[in-house]
């Protein structure tokens, strides 16, 4: 049992410092401010029932507000789950029917769906967060530094991913894992009083908790969150000295777009790191940007994983340039055959993890399977050179990566089948010059006459928008082996 409070920490020994600056609500918050607003958080929840272990919900775009949410659930002994605002009702119905929160926070952006979802999900309590008031000014200061016994093995984030079926599975994200990869990612890249970290990923992300709004907490520094990307602004923020970023985490198709927008002007001597992942990425961005003297530090990770699993050095680039780098402090990893054995160097195999930024499981223990005598079995394939870098090469299974969100086709394949006319359908990943890859469905259809357009319709009230395929084929068959699976690398191969 312990009481790790970062906040009363903080908010004790440098209250004035600012902690948070909200490009969204234009509003800046030292640690005194934020350690009262979590305060008053987590008395209102406290007001409304809510019991250490009860899960509480966000469904909301990035602001101060979704922070202070965390960090009062957290004290309270309670599960912060964010929810990806990009979902359809019918997936978020899903993660709210499994995971069975008492709260849910949304924002105004979201108040429609939330108004119909509520008719449905009237177990949980659902309240606006532009509208409600924390009275934060009649907070009891002793209460502020009430902080539950909690176990570091208890869980503290349920993060749903899509599982190799399609299905949304809950990753359960401790405390320790939280700690643990913190302090990983600070032996790799200088994590201190003075960072100053730029988040304009959603923080429904891992990524964009963990790299790096999370650690300037931790570490007594400033959180600067942005509430939408764009072109412009991020790139005035990336590449702008007077802003004093620190550490910036872009997805490489994010990457790709700022090049766009990259002055000849811009200077990156007060970056301390910019980071990627999510997907593979393309090495001519790496190599344009090295050449605006710029070494984007390339990692590996999952929710699975805290967000964390390998991370590149400066000092190895641009010498190992493609690289996810080496495993990170208290992560082992290791590249396995089909047959449980482990690979030989640049022997192409899928990634197993094991260490303390490891999840533990799923929420329902679901997804066993993924699990074998402690080694998490990833599902992504890559390669391990003779110096111990790891490069991602493809992926074991089906799935594909648009705009660094995991895309899993049976999902898609399971939504176009219920369409009164479809007969078949099988859908793959292809390369897309925007979001890296995108959906392509191969459709038989039935006798009665249907249009591409028909199917997008159908889909759109099923899907999230980066779920619905880009390109759809209509076909009289699809390959199959003697078993009668689809042969979707025949499908790929048609089209190259």
């Amino acid at each position: 049992m312990a009481k790790t409070d970062w906040l009363a920490h903080h908010a004790s020994s440098t209250p004035a410092k600012t902690a948070i600056v909200d490009l969204g609500s234009e509003r800046n918050f030292s640690f005194h401010e934020l350690n009262q607003n979590v305060c008053a958080v987590a008395n209102f929840l406290r007001r409304c029932g809510v019991q250490p272990g009860d899960r509480i919900a966000v469904y909301a775009k990035n602001s101060h507000r979704v922070l202070e949410v965390l960090f009062a659930t957290w004290r309270i002994g309670a599960v912060y789950l964010p929810i990806n605002f990009r979902l359809t009702p019918s997936e978020i119905s899903f993660i709210i029917a499994d995971a069975t929160p008492s709260l849910v926070f949304f924002d105004s952006a979201f108040t429609s769906i939330a108004l119909t979802m509520n008719e449905k999900w009237q177990a949980c309590r659902w309240e606006c967060l532009d509208e409600i008031s924390w009275d934060s000014d009649e907070c009891d200061e002793t209460d502020c530094f009430k902080l539950e016994e909690l176990d570091t093995a208890a869980t503290a984030i349920l993060m749903y991913s899509s599982g190799t079926t399609g299905a949304p599975k809950g990753v359960k994200i401790t405390h320790h894992m939280v700690a643990s990869a913190i302090t990983a990612l600070s032996l790799v890249t200088p994590l201190h009083h003075d960072m100053k970290s730029y988040a304009f990923m959603p923080l429904f992300h891992i990524g964009a908790l963990i790299a790096f709004t999370l650690p300037a907490i931790f570490y007594g520094g400033c959180a600067v969150i942005d509430r939408d990307f764009d072109e412009s602004r991020t790139m005035d923020y990336i590449g702008n000295p007077k802003f004093g970023i620190t550490h910036v985490l872009a997805l490489p198709t994010v990457l790709a777009r700022l090049l766009a927008h990259c002055p000849e002007d811009a200077s990156f001597s007060h970056l301390d790191g910019v980071f990627t992942g999510a997907e593979p990425v393309p090495k001519p961005v790496l190599t344009a940007w090295l050449k605006k003297g710029l070494n984007i530090q390339q990692g590996y990770g999952m929710t699975e994983t805290t967000g964390v699993a390998t991370l590149m050095r400066k000092t190895d680039l641009p010498s190992k340039l493609g690289s996810c780098g080496k495993p990170v402090f208290a992560c082992a990893l290791r590249v396995m055959t089909p047959e449980g054995l482990q690979t030989k160097p640049d022997q192409l195999g899928e990634i197993w993890m094991q260490g303390a930024m490891i999840t533990p499981g799923y929420w329902a223990d679901v997804g066993l399977s993924s699990f074998v005598d402690g080694w998490f079995k990833s599902g992504d394939a890559g390669r391990i050179d003779e110096d111990g870098f790891l490069f991602i090469e493809d992926r074991v299974k089906d799935m594909y990566i648009s705009g660094g969100e995991n895309v899993y086709p049976a999902e898609i394949e399971a939504v176009l089948m219920e369409h009164p006319n479809v007969s078949e359908v099988a859908v793959i990943g292809v390369p897309h010059d925007v979001w890296g890859e995108t959906g392509c469905a191969h459709v038989i259809l039935g006798e009665d006459h249907s249009t591409e357009d028909m199917l997008r319709e159908h889909c759109a009230d099923r899907l999230a928008t980066y779920k619905i395929p880009s390109v759809f084929k209509l076909v009289d068959n699809l390959p199959r082996n003697a078993t009668g699976k689809v042969l979707k690398f025949k499908l790929r191969e048609a089209l190259t």
